[in-house]
């Protein structure tokens, strides 16, 4: 009988034993847990910020798409202006040009005019 007392505390010895294991394996199982849960929550924060950081990154490719069709439309419109510009410099040109033919016809008119006229006297005296 005492053989068997001393089996049934061996085993109660042992169960205790295994039961003081589980206890530490449960809590390592608990710390195991909290940690993946950090962890996943960690996961879902970047990958909000990861999200966030595309929706920048695609506004700010949108607006930069915008800038370059903007500056190609005001490299056209300058284009056209320097035509513009271009073509009055020529039309002032050419009226100076025609201004001064016709200021030189306008005194060599004017001075035959008067040179008949001087003739026209002197041929009638």
């Amino acid at each position: 009988m005492s053989q068997l007392v001393a089996e049934i505390d061996n085993l109660n010895a042992l169960i205790n034993g295994i039961e003081k294991e589980m206890l530490k394996l449960k809590q390592r199982y608990e710390v195991a847990v909290e940690e993946r849960n950090y962890t996943g929550i960690q996961l879902i924060d970047r990958n909000d910020e990861l999200c966030i950081l595309y929706e920048k990154c695609n506004m700010q490719q949108t607006v930069l798409k915008s800038g370059e069709l903007e500056i190609a439309r005001r490299e056209e419109e300058i284009r056209l202006l320097d035509l513009q510009v271009s073509e009055l410099v020529r039309r002032v040109e050419v009226t100076r040009r025609t201004l001064t033919l016709t200021l030189t016809l306008t005194l060599t008119l004017t001075l035959t005019l008067a040179l008949t006229l001087t003739l026209t006297l002197t041929l009638t005296r």
